[in-house]
């Protein structure tokens, strides 16, 4: 079985599964570390191991080949799926020393290394490993024999395409690169249609497994995984989205209210039955009541709506009818009000942060030069902002600085030595009034400056808007549908209160997190953690719905003319 796992002879893979050979049983430790150790070098992964471990280990690499250990292996799988996953495969460095050295052996004529015989030490989701190990070699058959004995499907499905289109990203070659977009589109598809399988019979379950903690897959969920892999057909289907919708709604009062178990019947191997049992939902006291009701998504989006109108009412009220001389209470309350919004929005500029750095950069850069070349020994911090912040901040706009150039020179319109605090102080001169900065680089900074700032990055931000308005014209409802996703995520998780009122939210977490130094819960988000034998039966009855969909999958490839003309031809 190892053989021909590593020679990539799929037909014989199923021949020994046909004779009873279990994967399950098959994989060891020591048995995945060996099939890591003999990838093919032209693999895609191999690359990043082989960098991975010489920048780890630069002096103990050995000559004729890699090492590779099973950490390794779960730092990349960690770069390739996400940080928002665990790591896949415990860290067996310190047990290293003591393992037996490889040894060459030939088998079929090709150079392998023999695994060190030990204890065998059984894997818990070996046909997960197999998986893994098949798509990182971008071996499609393996994979689809893997694929289709392992009961995680759906998590499974859509980790393979998180991981080909992560792989496809550093291909060289376009055969590559297009091998593994269309396979990570076929486990995309894979996931698609189980889903659609399960959400067709039974919705409740289907949208356990949507939001069921996958301890083979790092501890995350398909959702997750979907969002991770821009899974956009995944995510719009009616069942991703009916799953949304119940969140946005009910948020907290759903997840506190509904609690079911499945119980798997030990039936013949012909019929597949399951039992859902309600449990009977523990009644929730009025304050339990009262919290998931305004923590619900849509009401903290309604709370926000309402109190944007009256921030608009009141607003005009004071421009309009209240406008005193001495601010009035509702003038303050407007003031507080503002603030308030502020806040919250620069929370939220977390998103454009890397962006706006990289134009803060440019911008404090070129000013902080032509302030140095122009104005010596400037104590003014009002000025020095101005001249460093502000007139590079108005160049975007095609406002051009006059005083680069010694023509525009007028020292009527500056102060010699800076004691008129309504002028700024004049560029370096000599003693006749005449300047004497060198004009030729005060241009070149200007002319660098605007090629850069303005007409690249600013020009990069318009290509960028309108490359981008063009792909969603084509994927207008799926990437509704997507983003949808990211909206309820923002209202899930943003506080409860309203403007003005968020400054308490805001204050609370300042409160707890900063002066106290409570630990973080994290945001909140679907996901639900089951115990062993109701994720046993969950996962027992997706298997199901898995054969279900290879059967129709199968039955409409027969049925379809191309190979109804295979089958005459070979008759």
């Amino acid at each position: 079985m190892t053989i021909a796992l590593i020679d990539n002879k799929p037909d014989f893979v199923r021949l020994f599964l046909d004779h009873g050979v279990s994967l399950k049983e098959f994989l060891t430790w020591d048995t995945l570390t060996f099939l890591y150790n003999n990838m093919e070098p032209s693999s895609p992964i191999y690359s990043k191991l082989e960098k991975l471990i010489a920048e780890e280990e630069p002096l103990t690499v050995p000559k004729k080949g890699l090492e590779i250990q099973l950490y390794h292996v779960a730092r990349v799988l960690r770069e390739l799926l996400g940080e928002f996953t665990e790591v896949l495969y415990p860290n067996l460095k310190s047990n290293r020393s003591s393992v037996a050295p490889h040894i060459n052996i030939k088998i079929l004529g090709k150079k392998r290394k023999t695994h060190p015989k030990e204890p065998p030490a059984l894997p818990v989701y070996p046909l997960r490993d197999i998986l893994i190990w098949c798509i990182l070699q971008n071996r499609a058959e393996l994979a689809e024999i893997a694929w289709s004995q392992d009961t995680d499907c759906i998590a499974g499905a859509l980790a393979c395409s998180k991981i080909l289109k992560e792989l496809s990203k550093e291909s060289d070659e376009t055969d590559n690169y297009e091998n593994m977009m269309a396979l990570a589109a076929l486990y995309e598809e894979r996931a698609v249609g189980v889903f659609s399988e399960c959400f067709r019979k039974n919705e409740a379950r289907a949208e356990e497994l949507l939001t069921r903690v996958s301890p083979a897959w790092g501890k995350t969920t398909c959702l997750q995984l979907a969002l991770e892999a821009e899974a956009m057909s995944f995510m719009s289907q009616s069942g991703v989205q009916v799953t949304l919708l119940k969140n946005l709604k009910f948020s907290a009062i759903y997840y506190l209210t509904y609690n079911v178990s499945l119980v798997h019947n030990a039936v013949p191997s012909q019929i597949v039955s399951f039992i859902v049992r309600s449990k009977k939902p523990r009644p929730l006291s009025c304050v339990a009541r009262l919290v998931g009701f305004f923590t619900a998504p849509v009401v903290v989006f309604y709370w926000n709506v309402v109190s944007y109108i009256g921030f608009l009412w009141l607003f005009s009220h004071v421009l309009m009818i209240d406008f005193q001389t001495l601010p009035s209470w509702r003038e303050y309350l407007l003031y507080g009000w503002i603030f308030s919004v502020l806040c919250e929005e620069l929370r939220q500029m977390k998103d454009i942060f890397f962006f706006l750095f990289l134009l803060a950069v440019w911008i404090v850069s070129y000013g902080v030069a032509k302030q140095a070349i122009l104005v010596h020994n400037e104590d003014r911090l009002d000025w020095i902002l101005r001249n460093v912040i502000y007139q590079p901040y108005l160049i975007l706009f095609g406002q051009i600085p006059m005083d680069v150039e010694r023509s525009s020179f007028d020292v009527t319109k500056c102060t010699l030595n800076g004691t008129d605090m309504n002028l700024p102080k004049c560029a370096y001169a000599d003693d006749s009034g005449n300047p004497l900065f060198p004009e030729w680089l005060t241009i070149i900074l200007l002319c660098f400056y605007l090629l850069f700032a303005n007409i690249l990055i600013m020009n990069l931000l318009i290509a960028m808007f309108s490359y981008t308005f063009a792909e969603v014209q084509d994927h207008t409802d799926q990437i509704w549908k997507f983003q949808r996703h990211d909206l309820i995520e923002e209202y899930n998780n943003r506080p409860p209160a309203p403007p003005p009122f968020i400054l308490l939210s805001l204050l609370y977490f300042l409160v707890k997190y900063v002066i106290l130094r409570r630990p973080a819960r994290g945001q909140k988000q679907l996901m639900r953690t089951m115990d062993e034998s109701e994720a046993a039966a969950l996962l027992s009855w997706e298997s199901y719905m898995k054969e279900n969909y290879l059967q129709s999958q199968q039955y409409e490839q027969n049925q379809s003319t191309d190979q109804k003309i295979r089958d005459t031809s070979d008759k």
